[in-house]
């Protein structure tokens, strides 16, 4: 039985085009190894037992550049195309997504309980 894709909105902005073509031609990988969606890029897969997705993706779910599927490219490039011996895995946000107006947004998921704000203080 076919896979179902699921439905997010496609991003065109040229920014983020132009970034995935980076990555792309940087880490020699095609547009399926790059691009995600939100609901994807929000999987905490550490506990290999239960898997949580910490992003529903009912809403606002979107193209994006899943930096967790970056990083060991990157880390394979680094050591054989620049030949660097030692070289250790960069830190990353779980995903990243460019708008039309060029804002760039560094999402980070968190598996937490509620998050509290700080009360405001009285004057």
């Amino acid at each position: 039985m076919a896979k179902t894709k699921p439905v997010y909105k496609t991003i065109r902005s040229k920014f983020f085009v132009d970034f995935c073509d980076i990555f792309k031609s940087l880490l020699s990988l095609n547009d399926t190894d790059i691009i995600s969606n939100m609901r994807d890029a929000s999987l905490d897969d550490s506990n290999k037992g239960s898997l949580v997705y910490l992003y529903d993706g009912k809403h606002n779910n979107m193209d994006t550049v899943k930096l967790d599927d970056m990083t060991m490219p990157f880390l394979h490039y680094m050591k054989n195309e620049r030949r660097l011996k030692y070289f250790e895995q960069p830190k990353a946000v779980d995903a990243i997504c460019v708008n039309q107006n060029n804002e760039w947004f560094l999402i980070e998921f968190k598996n937490c309980p509620n998050i509290k704000t700080p009360r405001k203080e009285k004057n």
